[in-house]
């Protein structure tokens, strides 16, 4: 099994006069702001089944 890959969606947010440029922002973008939350969910279990699967097999 591969690495999941999560898309890059620039996002810039400015703090105290800094921009930081947040390229996962999406991911943790509670309140939809972002059209592409139809992906998280997606990308969170792939996540999730690839952590257990490599878990696994070194726990044997």
């Amino acid at each position: 099994m591969q690495p999941p890959h999560a898309a890059k969606l620039a996002y810039q947010i400015e703090i105290h006069g800094d921009t930081i440029v947040d390229d996962y922002f999406w991911l943790r973008d509670r309140l939809g702001v972002r059209l592409r939350i139809r992906d998280r969910p997606q990308v969170m279990f792939t996540n999730q089944a690839y952590s257990e699967q490599n878990l696994m097999a070194r726990s044997r």
